[in-house]
């Protein structure tokens, strides 16, 4: 429905602080369908961050010449070519390009809180807007012409009401031709974000795409939650915000795996010196990435509980995860539909987890469990998933952890990461790991000898809020 100026005429300015009109504009870009039908949601004087009603307009200008919104890497381009054929002040054009290159380096994570605030904010608004226009309405019509005289306009203000309530997403779709132009200029590698794990993101030509579910899989006490505390980590470092689902460890004997992992230090190495340590993780906060840990009773959290806390998190604390990591999928609940037949019911987990990627387009890790006939194996892959083959069609990466009676042996253990499914490449050659068990962690064998970066029993929080 095309909505008229009227419905959006009292609107705005967003009372929101510029770190939120930055991601509003940065939604604008990655998700450009929700621009194309929202583009009454960026009028200039909506923004009154320094530099984003100019970048609004650049924005508006391109999308009218175009048809569709430049990438993430093009847009600070679009800006400084639009600053210099306005012929600006370097100081201020510079202020253009670094505004552009603040929103274009947004991380996606916050897209859906984003939006839902836009869309609660607007349809306020509009209520407010439409109320006033009804009282000036009744006025006038008490002091000349009766109700009839003034029907028309009625039904104007009505229409401006609706059309300012209809919701956008409901066309949520992506036209072939209108996409062309930035699809062929993103890079879709650099949006991926880590696994924590250097080699592995460069076997994933950037690491998880969003919207992807990863498992690794291994047998019992193989590394499995060792590999999601090192991812958990490396999020961490990368300025992520993480959100960790524990349904085997306590939140805080979670947390104290991640501290070994980030200070890379052992237990009695901690705690010799306690207040150097604990200043060190503090420091992380700089980074501005964030952690939240919740555990669960083994067997009792369904994905539906998973995604009301994420709900919950979002609305009351605007935490909106990059990442998900669920240690793991097979000490989840499963539905009543599937008591009789618990197979069907970890594949409909999965099939949640995978949902809840796409939903809130983030990466989703997780971890199973091999059969016994992986034990020693040199190599390891779908075929020894124990708990479902099914699984298999799910995930979208799939890594086993596998290890022979020999790389058992050594000092320190040996192991291989061997990536068994990605949906867009076929096998890849073994990654070669350590255990660092004082550590608690796994890393790559290459830089096994180096120090690794530093970076209530219910819920932890690592980090401040952004």
């Amino acid at each position: 429905m095309e909505v008229t100026e009227a419905a959006v005429l009292d609107i705005g300015p967003y009372p929101y602080p510029p770190e939120f009109q930055e991601r509003a504009l940065g939604l604008a870009l990655h998700d450009r369908g929700f621009y194309a039908r929202s583009r009454r949601f960026y009028r200039p004087e909506f923004f009154t961050a320094p530099h984003l009603s100019d970048l609004v307009r650049v924005l508006a200008t391109y999308h009218e010449a175009h048809r569709a919104v430049p990438s993430l890497e093009m847009f600070p381009e679009v800006a400084a070519d639009a600053a210099g054929k306005r012929g600006l002040k370097p100081a201020v054009a510079q202020g253009w390009r670094q505004a552009a290159e603040r929103v274009a380096q947004a991380p996606p994570g916050d897209d859906g809180w984003v939006r839902a605030k836009m869309l609660e904010w607007v349809r306020i608004q509009t209520i407010s807007s439409t109320a006033m226009r009804h009282a000036d309405l009744y006025e006038r019509v008490s002091r000349n012409g009766g109700p009839a005289a003034h029907a028309e306009e009625f039904f104007k203000i009505h229409a401006d009401a609706v059309a300012g309530w209809a919701d956008t997403d409901d066309a949520d779709y992506l036209d072939y031709y209108d996409d062309l132009v930035p699809r062929i200029f993103t890079d879709h590698n650099a949006l991926r974000t880590t696994t924590g794990y250097l080699p592995l993101d460069e076997a994933l030509e950037g690491g998880i795409d969003r919207g992807e579910l990863l498992q690794f899989l291994g047998l019992w006490s193989k590394g499995k939650s060792s590999m999601l505390v090192g991812m958990a980590r490396g999020c961490l470092l990368h300025q992520l915000r993480v959100l960790v689902i524990t349904c085997e460890l306590k939140p805080r004997r979670w947390a104290a795996r991640l501290d070994r992992a980030i200070l890379g230090k052992t237990r009695e190495e901690v705690l010799r010196e306690p207040k150097r340590y604990i200043r060190q993780i503090q420091r992380l906060k700089q980074a501005h990435g964030r952690l939240i840990i919740k555990g669960f009773p083994a067997g009792t959290a369904t994905v539906d509980d998973v995604e009301a806390l994420m709900l919950r998190l979002r609305d009351e604390e605007g935490f909106a995860p990059d990442r998900l990591i669920v240690d793991y999928a097979g000490e989840m609940g499963l539905r009543r539909a599937y008591a009789d037949n618990p197979r069907l019911g970890i594949i409909d987990v999965y099939r949640g987890l995978r949902a809840i990627a796409q939903k809130w387009d983030i990466g989703v890790v997780t971890a199973g469990q091999t059969d016994q006939a992986a034990e020693g194996r040199e190599h390891v892959g779908g075929r020894n998933q124990s708990e479902a083959k099914g699984i298999n069609a799910v995930i979208d990466i799939g890594v086993a952890i596998a290890q022979t009676s020999e790389e058992e042996a050594r000092v320190p253990p040996e192991c291989r990461l061997e990536p068994f499914k990605i949906r867009e490449g076929g096998r890849l050659a073994a990654i070669p790991m350590v255990y660092m068990v004082d550590r608690g962690v796994i890393v790559p064998a290459a830089s096994a000898g180096q120090r690794p970066p530093r970076a209530d029993e219910t819920t932890v929080r690592y980090g401040a809020t952004s």
